[in-house]
C-alpha cells in the first residue's frame, strides 16, 4: 500500500504577554508542577496514567510504581506471572477499556507483551513476536514502545530505538498494512540517530490520544512527533532534553491536557501540554434538556450544567449561560445569579445552576458553555417552552337598568320567593380577564365581539329568530347598553385568549315579565 508522507514544520516567533505571563502551547512543559521527579528515583523506562495515579517502571525492577504530579511516593505493585515468577516490564500503557496495564519485555530474541491486573500484580503473557527489523534481538536491553489505540481497541508497538512502528491486535495479529516506517518518514530530522548510519529518527516511546493521534519519541534526539496514522502526516509536538523512553496521556493539570514523557537517565517525567481533545473527553450537559411552563402560573426557570472529564465531575470551571433565541433572547448569566457558586463556577459534583425570569411566551433556546484552559469551547443546549395553558376568567352578572340606580330585585320572584330566578328585566354585565392577553373578545350566542365591561340587554323569546340591535338613542341612558339581544334560548357567553384557551359561561334569562 502506497501512502503519502507529509511532514509539517512549524516555526513560531510569537511572544504573548498577558499580566506578565507567557502563554503556553501544546508541547510546552506544564510548570509547575512539571517536570515530575518521582521520590522513588530510578533509571527511567515506562510511564502510564490510570486515571488516578501516574505509573512508572524502573530498569531492573519487577514492579510498577505510583506517583502524582508532586512526585510523591505512593507505593508500588510487584509484578509476577501465575507461577510466581517475577515479570519485569519496561514500557507500559494503561488500557481504560479493560482496566489493565499493558507492558513489554525482551527475552529469547522475542518481544513479550503482557497485561497486568494492578490490584494483584498478576502479569499475563498475551503474545510474543519476533521483530523482522531486529528490534527484539539480544543486542537490545529494553522494550520501549507500547500504547493502546482507543479508536479500535488495538496496540501500537515499537521495540527499543526502532526504525518502525507496528500495529497489532490484542490477540497478537499484526496488521501489516498499517506498518509505519518511522525512520524513512523522518529522513534527515534526527542528527543523533543519523550519526549511527540511520537515515532519519529512531522511535523510542509511543502514546495514542483518544482522537487517534499517535505520539512518537526519538530517544536522544529529543524530538516528539505527532503522527496521523491514516495520512502519515507528521507534526513536531515537543522537544525534550535527555532521552525520552516512554510516552502516555497524563492527568488534567491546571485545566490542561497532558502527555507524559519519561527520561531514561534521570527518571524524570516531563509533563507536556497536549492539544485539546487529545487525551480527555470533555462533556457539558444541561438539565432539563427541555421543559414547559405555564407562564400564567410560573415565570421562572432553572437549568443545571454538568461538566465532566472522562466521565468524572470537573470542579472549578466557569460556565456561561445565555439565551440565544426566543422571548428572552439576550438574557445571560450575570455574576451573582448562579448556585451553588453565585458566579457560575462548578463545585465538587461538576455542576452549576442558573435561574431566569421569562418576559413572554414562546420557546427559548438556552446554551451553556465553558472554555478549557487550552482554549476550546464546549457547549450544551436546552429548550424552554413558555406556554399559556390557563383559560381566561369570564362572568355574566345582572346589572342595572340604565333608567334605574340599582339592579332591580325582580319583584315577587326574588329568592326565596316562589318563582326565583335572575333579574326579569334582562340587563347583564359581561366581564373577562386574562393575565397574558389583555385584549379579549367576548361572544354571546354568536353575537359580538364585546369587550370586558360591556352591558347587554338580553330578551329570551322561544321560537324567535336570534337578533342583535342597538338599544335606545345615542343621547339617552340606553346608550350605556352595548346591544339588545333577542335569543330563543339562554345566552352562551364565550371568550378565547390568544393561545386558544376558551372559557364558556351561561346566563339564565327568564321569559319577558307579564
Amino acid at each position: 500500500m502506497n501512502r503519502l508522507i507529509t511532514i509539517i514544520v512549524v516555526v513560531l516567533s510569537l511572544s504573548v504577554l498577558v499580566s506578565a505571563t507567557v502563554l503556553a502551547a501544546p508541547g510546552d512543559q506544564v510548570s509547575p508542577p512539571g517536570p515530575i521527579n518521582p521520590a522513588a528515583g530510578c533509571t527511567g523506562i515506562g510511564v502510564a496514567y490510570d486515571g488516578i495515579n501516574i505509573l512508572f517502571t524502573c530498569a531492573g525492577s519487577a514492579a510498577v510504581y505510583k506517583t502524582d504530579t508532586s512526585g510523591a511516593n505512593l507505593g508500588s505493585v510487584a509484578t509476577a506471572d501465575s507461577n510466581g515468577s517475577a515479570v519485569q516490564l519496561d514500557a507500559i500503557a494503561w488500557d481504560a477499556s479493560e482496566g489493565v496495564l499493558w507492558g513489554g519485555d525482551l527475552g529469547g530474541n522475542q518481544c513479550h507483551i503482557y497485561s497486568v491486573d494492578m490490584s494483584s500484580g498478576l502479569a499475563t503473557l498475551r503474545f510474543s513476536f519476533a521483530d523482522a527489523h531486529g528490534g527484539c534481538g539480544s543486542n537490545f536491553s529494553f522494550y520501549d514502545g507500547i500504547t493502546v489505540d482507543p479508536t479500535d481497541n488495538t496496540l501500537w508497538l515499537s521495540p527499543d530505538i526502532h526504525t518502525h512502528i507496528h500495529h497489532y491486535t490484542k490477540a497478537g495479529v499484526e496488521l501489516a498494512a498499517d506498518l509505519i516506517n518511522f525512520s524513512s518518514d523522518t529522513t534527515g530530522k534526527c542528527p543523533w540517530a543519523q550519526g549511527f548510519g540511520n537515515v532519519g529518527c529512531w522511535n523510542s516511546g509511543l502514546a495514542m490520544g483518544l482522537d487517534g493521534q499517535l505520539f512518537a519519541g526519538t530517544a536522544s534526539d529529543g524530538k516528539i512527533w505527532q503522527i496521523d496514522p491514516d495520512t502519515l502526516t507528521y507534526t513536531p509536538f515537543a522537544t525534550v532534553g535527555g532521552r525520552d523512553e516512554d510516552l502516555e496521556c497524563g492527568p488534567l493539570t491546571k485545566g490542561l491536557e497532558t502527555i507524559l514523557s519519561r527520561d531514561f537517565e534521570t527518571g524524570r517525567i516531563d509533563l507536556l501540554e497536549a492539544p485539546d481533545g487529545t487525551c480527555v473527553v470533555t462533556e457539558i450537559t444541561l438539565d432539563p434538556p427541555s421543559a414547559e411552563n405555564d407562564l400564567t402560573v410560573d415565570q421562572n426557570h432553572n437549568v443545571t450544567a454538568t461538566v465532566t472529564v472522562n466521565g468524572q465531575p470537573l470542579q472549578g470551571v466557569n460556565v456561561k449561560f445565555s439565551i440565544v433565541s426566543g422571548p428572552n433572547n439576550g438574557q445571560v448569566s450575570d455574576p451573582g445569579e448562579c448556585s451553588v457558586d453565585p458566579n457560575c463556577n462548578t463545585y465538587a459534583v461538576g455542576q452549576t445552576s442558573w435561574s431566569y425570569t421569562s418576559v413572554g411566551l414562546g420557546v427559548d433556546q438556552i446554551t451553556a458553555c465553558y472554555t478549557t484552559a487550552g482554549g476550546t469551547e464546549h457547549c450544551a443546549e436546552a429548550t424552554k417552552d413558555w406556554r399559556d395553558l390557563t383559560p381566561p376568567e369570564l362572568s355574566c352578572t345582572e346589572t342595572t337598568n340604565p333608567h334605574g340606580k340599582k339592579t332591580p330585585p325582580a319583584g315577587s320572584t326574588t329568592l326565596p320567593g316562589s318563582k326565583g330566578g335572575q333579574n326579569e328585566d334582562g340587563f347583564y354585565l359581561v366581564e373577562a380577564s386574562d393575565v397574558l392577553d389583555p385584549k379579549l373578545d367576548i361572544w354571546v350566542s354568536g353575537f359580538g365581539p364585546y369587550v370586558s365591561g360591556d352591558k347587554l340587554k338580553v330578551t329570551e323569546a322561544p321560537g324567535a329568530t336570534p337578533s342583535e340591535k342597538k338599544m335606545g338613542s345615542a343621547n339617552g341612558q340606553a346608550d350605556a347598553i352595548a346591544a339588545h339581544l333577542t335569543l330563543n334560548a339562554d345566552p352562551v357567553v364565550v371568550v378565547t385568549d390568544a393561545s386558544g384557551n376558551k372559557t364558556t359561561v351561561a346566563c339564565l334569562v327568564p321569559p319577558p315579565p307579564k
